[in-house]
């Protein structure tokens, strides 16, 4: 995406009342453009989150002398005296335990560089051992319509006091209502690894008898996910991609709209989960973790 397209959009979602938004060490010149974003409204009150642990091709380093680095670097390129979210990106457990990250993370909002610490969820015996030890104020989980291994582990973390944010709400665009058969992606796009063949057929016809069964159809079903994650009381925000103003608008109409989707209580959830589960049971190794 050229630039001058990113920082159009950017503005828009500012303008449209979206006041939080994720970004990363390995996104390019993303938080570069978030620092240039709260200059341009300094009016606004923005909440920037970024985070830090992966190096590159999927490796990943959670010592001490490295976090604090990259909470440097990124100071460098959003600006301010402190990250307002700092987040540490998919440790195992043994990560999480062998670098004693939880006492790095304290030890950087001590000194006053971080506000807020987070984890992002890969393994969930990490996210519950963070949750159980209050280790980080915020757990960012991969949770949508087809996906709720994460189900618990919000339920847990919202009473320990600690905010949810979702990642992936869309199934990497499956829950857009836009994919068929016929549709193709990029060599360059990653989805062309995971939504091509049978498998991604299979996982159309899955979504369709779903939709048949919850009664929503295909234009209705982007904001229909939006709402489903959001009518959650213990989800704190979404963070959906948005590379267009088409799809930003989308998003920014399904939020808006909430009202008309009451908070679904645990059975309501239970009963759509189980409708999900009778057509497509999908694991954290079958989804992409965006």
């Amino acid at each position: 995406m050229a630039q001058e397209d990113a920082t159009a959009i950017l503005d828009m979602a500012v303008h449209e009342g979206v006041t939080f938004f994720d970004t990363g060490r390995n996104y390019g010149s993303s938080e570069r453009q978030m620092g240039d974003l709260r200059r341009r409204h300094g009016g606004e009150s923005l909440t920037i989150a970024t985070k830090a642990g992966l190096i590159g091709n999927q490796t990943r380093d959670f010592t001490r002398p490295f976090l604090e680095k990259s909470v440097e670097d990124s100071l460098a390129q959003i600006g301010g005296r402190e990250i307002d979210v700092f987040q540490v990106n998919k440790p195992t457990l043994e990560q999480w335990r062998t670098f004693g990250i939880a006492d790095t993370l304290a030890r950087l909002k001590g000194k006053g560089r971080v506000r807020h610490t987070g984890l992002i969820v890969g393994e969930l015996a990490v996210g519950y051992e963070a949750v159980r030890s209050r280790a980080v104020d915020c757990i960012q989980v991969l949770y949508n319509l087809l996906y709720h291994e994460t189900d618990e582990l919000i339920a847990s973390a919202h009473q320990a006091g600690i905010a949810v944010i979702v990642r992936s709400p869309l199934n990497s665009g499956l829950l857009s209502g836009r994919y068929t058969t016929k549709t193709t992606f990029d060599a360059n796009d990653a989805r062309s690894t995971f939504f091509t063949g049978e498998e991604f057929n299979s996982r159309l016809e899955s979504l369709r008898r779903i939709q048949e069964d919850l009664g929503v159809s295909s234009d209705a079903l982007l904001g229909f996910a939006i709402r489903f994650i959001l009518s959650r009381p213990d989800v704190s925000t979404v963070i959906p991609a948005a590379s267009t103003p088409h799809q930003l608008m989308a998003y920014v109409q399904a939020a808006k709209a909430i009202h008309q989707m009451a908070d679904l209580s645990h059975d309501e959830r239970r009963c759509m989960r189980a409708v999900v589960e009778t057509h497509l049971l999908l694991s954290s190794s079958q989804i992409q973790n965006i």
